[in-house]
């Protein structure tokens, strides 16, 4: 028996009703990815808070999880800046698909680095504010 393909959403449920587009966040606009990131940074501020390295056998595992939400937050600011503004600084925009589908904190980082360099250069060629 074959299996029926999802939906479009990426968890099955039995109702997806209005919160949909919460379990499908592919292709969100700049805006809300940055939205999505400060969300995944309070929560990550939120659980470290609450984190207590102890004896406690899980202490380990407790820690990644408070590590993976920081690492996702910067992975959606980095997003946010790759795909908002901070793209027009750079000579050809990057592919908001690849971006999207990406993971690699270490090389949305190029796209924000890449960004500031422009910047800098863009800011030297006009020359001081109100000179």
């Amino acid at each position: 028996m074959k299996k029926k393909p999802l939906s479009g959403t990426r968890l099955p449920v039995s109702n997806p009703g209005p919160h949909k587009a919460v379990l499908n966040r592919r292709h969100l606009p700049a805006d809300d990815l940055f939205l999505y990131a400060q969300s995944f940074h309070k929560a990550a501020k939120t659980l470290a808070a609450a984190f207590q390295a102890d004896a406690n056998p899980s202490a380990e595992a407790d820690a990644s999880a408070v590590v993976f939400m920081y690492r996702h937050a910067v992975e959606l600011y980095l997003k946010a800046i790759a795909l908002g503004e901070g793209g027009n600084f750079l000579a050809t925009k990057p592919n908001a698909l690849s971006v999207h589908k990406t993971h690699s904190v270490s090389w949305l980082a190029q796209f924000v680095c890449m960004r500031q360099r422009n910047y800098r250069v863009d800011r030297a060629a006009v020359g001081p504010i109100g000179s």
